[in-house]
């Protein structure tokens, strides 16, 4: 719907496809994986005020809204009173991502690759009705509940490049964000650059650029089934060991075993004999 900075409008065709009814989209951006399966029931969040607003500006505007917007010349600027008196913030907003495609910010005058004309202005008027059912949330990614659904998380990249936006990847707690995609039920989708190490991310495509190419990344689990932690399932194997008096010698744990956290305790031992 808008050109925005990380934007995955070309790589989303290589993503898993969804596996259930409900996308959820915890860092929205553009949303161009939602924008590939629109007809799904879809769930944005964003905690960048511009860009929620502009969602909610698109999922409410009419053909008319969009077409009557101006084309502008190089070196006008949206700055100017004939523009920032007569138009919306969110149209401004708009209409700036697409003078500079690709920005983390909306510009004020046309780029050299400016791609603000009467074609997009049509494009995004054909988009206008796949949005029209979509839920649109301001905030916090932890603040969505832990529903079964297709999760794809693509946060500020935790190397280089995911400085750039407003809420960027300074500070970042890329732990929390971990313990939390590992918790959400039902098919994981997470985007990174190779080498981040917050999660066990593998290679998915090598994207080539101007100065240099990367590698994108991807970490994917089909059917999650959220992990107890480490610590309790040693415990509880210590435990047994000695009931049983099993040799302390034998290895009987797991290194990528993850059991539901519906389980009784007292059935972890039998389900670890299970799947070893």
């Amino acid at each position: 719907m808008f050109s925005y900075y990380g934007t995955k409008k070309k790589l989303a065709k290589h993503y898993p496809k969804p596996l259930h009814d409900i996308i959820v989209e915890p860092f929205a951006g553009a949303a161009a994986y939602s924008m590939m399966y629109y007809d799904h029931n879809v769930i944005l969040c964003e905690k960048d005020e511009k860009i929620y607003k502009l969602w909610k500006y698109l999922q409410s505007a009419t053909e008319d809204d969009i077409m009557k917007l101006p084309i502008l010349e190089k070196g006008v600027s949206l700055n100017l009173p004939e523009y920032k008196d007569n138009y919306r913030i969110e149209e401004i907003y708009l209409m700036g991502f697409y003078l500079n495609p690709g920005s983390s910010q909306p510009k004020k005058s046309p780029g050299t690759f400016c791609s603000w004309n009467e074609s997009t202005k049509k494009k995004i008027v054909e988009d206008l009705p796949k949005i029209k059912h979509w839920t649109i949330l301001h905030g916090d990614y932890k603040q969505l509940d832990n529903i079964e659904a297709t999760w794809y998380i693509d946060p500020p990249y935790q190397s280089s490049g995911g400085q750039y936006y407003h809420h960027g990847n300074k500070g970042f707690d890329y732990q929390t964000l971990s313990k939390w995609t590992l918790e959400r039920r039902g098919q994981v989708i997470v985007c990174e650059n190779l080498g981040s190490d917050w999660l066990d991310f593998q290679p998915l495509i090598n994207l080539k650029g101007q100065k240099h190419n990367r590698m994108e990344a991807i970490y994917y689990i089909e059917n999650n089934i959220p992990q107890i932690e480490i610590p309790m399932i040693t415990k509880q194997i210590q435990v047994e060991e000695r009931k049983l008096n099993i040799d302390p010698n034998i290895q009987i744990i797991k290194k990528d075993l993850t059991v539901s956290t519906s389980v009784k305790e007292e059935d972890w031992f039998d389900i670890l004999a299970k799947e070893l």
